[in-house]
Order: structure tokens, then sequence, then C-alpha cells
């Protein structure tokens, strides 16, 4: 029933101040104090206002072959060549994926081994299970199609935390990734899971959530923040090329004695463990959403995949994910046999992202991973 509710409320908000000035109206003409009757007057004055500032922006946007893209979709493109004549696989995911997997290097190797996919990537970092889907949607702009196939990086904190992209209220990212297309997703996430814990912060639980979910989307309909410095209005065709960013050398920070800890530990695994469709039901209904969605747009998801990281827990969890979806391709490189290649300090960057070396050699390995396991072809 709630689900139902949600898919209805997951439209267009836009005609919902014409609904209230309607009934306003009406119900102004019964109200006895004139002071009262110009309160609401103003309130009404301010919902129509809202109204046409959203036709009038879209409007002009629309005009202009506009749009107002937020930080993290206006990054520069890497748009391999043949993909727009064969098929293509977007890798969609974290900070993980833009510094470890340099799709370049990919690309050279399938093409000298005949393979007709092309990898492209579209990462951030931070991106939030609602951001990742918001990704995709500028990948299909910007291919003019939804990619043929479709992974999924597999990440232990987005998966726990889905509206972690709150936790910096009102900001571009924040506003931009409560939309038509991700509502849904936000409200189910309430309903299933109303404690929202992330780096030792704890966000609004409950019916504040869901405020601060109808706030953020309704800032985007009427464009809040069209001129914060995170936005830009560029035409809507301007693209151009980048995706991987190598970090080239070691954070200042890190600690080594705790970095050669980590590597040196094996990851806990309890076969035993409650399947995430128990622990966790909203990342179930979210890819189950995700592959309906791909799958009518004419593309497919191909599977999921993790890339090397010197936490334990999180190599558990990777492993855990990957049993969870045993029907489907999981690429693993935090198994034992594979994690062994990146288990000196000099392969990183911190605790959790390769150097630039760490991330050429992940990049060869997952070339060939895929080639051996005909993902592609």
């Amino acid at each position: 029933m709630f689900g139902e509710i949600v898919d209805a409320l997951s439209g267009d908000f836009i005609w919902l101040p014409f609904a209230v000035l309607a009934l306003s109206l009406v119900h102004m003409s019964q109200i006895p104090k004139r002071e009262y009757r110009v309160g609401l007057a103003n309130l009404l004055a301010v919902l129509l206002g809202g109204v046409l500032v959203v036709v009038c922006t879209n409007a002009v946007f629309n005009r202009m072959d506009l749009e107002r893209r937020s930080a993290i979709v206006r990054e520069k493109w890497y748009v391999p060549e043949g993909a727009n004549k064969g098929p293509v696989m977007m890798l969609i995911g974290s900070s993980y994926t833009r510094h470890g997997i340099n799709p370049e290097i990919v690309n050279k190797i399938w093409a000298a081994e005949n393979i007709h996919t092309r990898l492209m990537t579209r990462a951030a970092g931070g991106a939030s299970r609602l951001e990742q889907w918001i990704l995709l949607e500028d990948a299909q702009k910007v291919l003019g199609r939804m990619p043929e196939q479709v992974m999924f990086e597999i990440h232990s904190q987005w998966d726990a935390v889905p509206l972690y992209g709150l936790k910096n209220p009102m900001s571009s990212r924040a506003i931009n990734q409560i939309t038509d297309s991700t509502l849904r997703w936000a409200f189910l996430a309430v309903l299933y899971d109303d404690r929202f814990a992330a780096q030792g912060k704890t966000y609004p639980t409950g019916l504040n959530t869901v405020v601060e979910i109808v706030k953020h989307y309704l800032a985007g309909k009427v464009n809040f923040g069209l001129a914060q410095k995170q936005n830009m209005i560029v035409h809507a065709s301007a693209r151009s090329t980048s995706a991987f960013r190598p970090l080239a050398m070691r954070k200042a920070s890190v600690d080594l004695a705790k970095l050669s800890q980590w590597l040196a530990t094996p990851a806990p695994y309890d076969e035993t463990a409650p399947s995430l469709s128990e622990s966790n039901p909203w990342l179930d209904v979210y890819f189950s959403d995700v592959k309906s969605r791909i799958e009518a747009a004419g593309g497919r998801l191909a599977g999921y995949y993790s890339l090397p990281n010197s936490s334990p827990n999180f190599r558990g969890y990777t492993r855990q994910f990957c049993a969870w979806k045993a029907d489907s391709y999981c690429l693993n490189a935090n198994l034992p046999d594979v994690f062994r290649d990146y288990g000196s300090v000099d392969m990183w960057y911190d605790y959790t992202h390769l150097l630039d070396k760490g991330a050429e050699l992940v990049s060869v390995w997952f070339a060939y991973r895929l080639i051996k396991d005909k993902v592609v072809s």
C-alpha cells in the first residue's frame, strides 16, 4: 500500500500549487476576518510565484537548449571511439571507480583482443545510490540511448545509508539527487529504515526525513540555487572528455602501520549471515527497480563489481553482496586470490583508494577478466 502511494507521489508536483490555489480561493471567500484573507492571499501569491518560476525557467532552458547541471553531472566525459557505433558497457560508481579504473587502458586491451564493446565510466566521489541513478540518466543523454550493459559498483556505506546525500542539506548535490526518478527510493528508505548514520553523524529520522525529502524535491522543481557556485548553466550538447583521475602520491595523513595491518587482516565472512534481502530490503527494491528501468530503456544490468579496498570489513561485505547476487555476474577484486596483488602499501593512496600504479594493475585485470568470463564480446 505504501509503495503504491509513493509511486503516485513520484510524478511532477507542479500541479500541487494550482490545486491548493483552487481550494483556497473557495475557502477564502468564507473567512470572515479581512486579515486572514490577506494572509492567505499572500501565501497563495508565493505558491503561484513558485509555479511561474518553474514554468518560465524551464521554458527558457528548453527554448535555448540549456540545462542546469549540478557538480555531479557536469564533469567532462570520456567517450571512446566507436561508442556511437558499437555496444557500450557503463560502470556506475563512486570515487573508487573514478580513481581505480582507467577506461582507456581497458578499451585498448579490448580493441587488441577484437572485442567490440567499449567501456565508459560514470563515477563521482561520495555518490549515493540515488546519485548513481542520476549519473546513469546523464549517461543515457550523452549517448542518446541506454548503454547496452550497465554494471554497478559494490559499496557498503552507500548501501547501508540510502539518504547519505542529505548530509549537506540544500546543497547542489542534495537538491539534484531528489528527482522524479529517485523520489520513490527516497521515501522507501524512510519506510524501511529511519536511522541514517554515517561518519559519526546522525541525520533526521522519521517524519523529519520526509520533510527534508519533500523540501529538496520542491527546491529542485523551483530551480532553487540556480546561481549556486556548484551549478552550471550550459548548452545541453556541450560535453567534453575525461573520466579517470589518477592519484600519483600517497595521502600524507595515512598511517602506514594501520594500512599494513588492514592489508594483512583477512576479511571476515559469515556464510550463515542473513541475506541482504533480509538485512537491507531497501537495496533489494532499489536494484530490482534499476534492473527493470534499464531493461525498459533497451539496456541490460550486466552485474556488479568491487575494486580493491584495504578495509577488512569492506572486503567481507563484498563477499556477502556477491553471495546475495549469486544469480547475477559479480566481479570481486577483494577475493583473497585477487587481492594479494594489492597487498603492498606502495599501491595505496589512502585506506580505500589505489594509487595510479594500482589503478593500472586493476584496469588490466578488469579488462582481461571480463573477456575470460565472456561478459563482453
